[in-house]
Formats: structure tokens, C-alpha cells, sequence
């Protein structure tokens, strides 16, 4: 988080930065868990090459995780290429 002692405007210090100014308001809810899902995620990934994510995010629920399908898509590369 920038600090600075308001010589300028919080939108022009962030858009200089190049940071959204949304990152300077919220710190970000990180899970105890999330190495493991995303070993969980890569895993299914590697296993089922042409599966989804949305495949992916069924089968981790099937397992017994609480996943949403834009974590599966994040962790699995599904926005790639």
C-alpha cells in the first residue's frame, strides 16, 4: 500500500503507479488453504488436460472443497491462449 501525505490526489498518485485505486481501500482476503487448492486445481489440470474449468471446479467440489469457478479458471490457465 502507497502511503503519501496527500500532495496529490489519490487517483492521480495511483493512476502514476499504474495501481488500481481499489487495492489502496481493501487488503486482500487470502485463504489458510489456498496453496492447497491450487495444488488441487494444477493437479486436476495436468490430469484432465481438456477439461474446463468449470469441469475442474466440480470435481474439487466433489472432493470436498469450497471452490468458485473463477478460482478453477484462474489456477488452471483457462484464460491463456
Amino acid at each position: 500500500m502507497i502511503t503519501y501525505a496527500r500532495i496529490f490526489p489519490e487517483r492521480r498518485a495511483c493512476a502514476v503507479v499504474g495501481q488500481s485505486r481499489a487495492t489502496q481501500r481493501r487488503t486482500p482476503k487470502v485463504r489458510d488453504d489456498e496453496a492447497a487448492l491450487t495444488d488441487g486445481i494444477v493437479r486436476l489440470a495436468q490430469q484432465y488436460g481438456r477439461y474446463g474449468y468449470r469441469r475442474i471446479r466440480e470435481m474439487l467440489v466433489a472432493e470436498g472443497w469450497r471452490a468458485s469457478a473463477s478460482s478453477a479458471s484462474i489456477a488452471s490457465g483457462a484464460g491463456k491462449g
